[in-house]
């Protein structure tokens, strides 16, 4: 899917991906685009408000062995490789991923650097 920016014009390639409870979001290693960026959906029960991970690909991609540990692209089982839900604390509405003004670099920080 792409957005674009009314204003601004500017479009970004997203991946959204949803679950209705916190679990492990399967993913492969192998399908990350670097310049697209996912946007990772916790539904929750009827009635209730969305959580969103919105993390760059190239993120993810640097930081491959923190996101998938074990489950990653040496997982034997590609239907078993996933980031755990652990992992997308730290990007929760962490939609700067999406502003073209702002470098990648920005964007790269750890579930350290958030506090969590």
């Amino acid at each position: 899917m792409t957005a674009v920016c009314p204003e601004s014009r500017h479009a970004a390639d997203i991946s959204v991906n949803s679950l209705k409870s916190r679990n492990a979001f399967l993913t492969d290693p192998e399908c990350i685009l670097p310049e697209a960026v996912y946007v990772f959906v916790i539904t929750g029960p009827a009635g209730s408000l969305p959580d969103f991970f919105v993390i760059h690909g190239a993120v993810m991609l640097e930081k491959e062995v923190d996101f998938f540990g074990k489950y990653g692209r040496d997982y034997k089982t590609k239907h078993g490789r996933g980031i755990p839900y652990k992992k997308h604390v730290a990007f929760k509405d962490n939609w700067s991923a999406l502003e073209p003004s702002l470098s990648i670099a920005k964007n790269r920080f750890t579930a350290r650097d958030a506090g969590a």
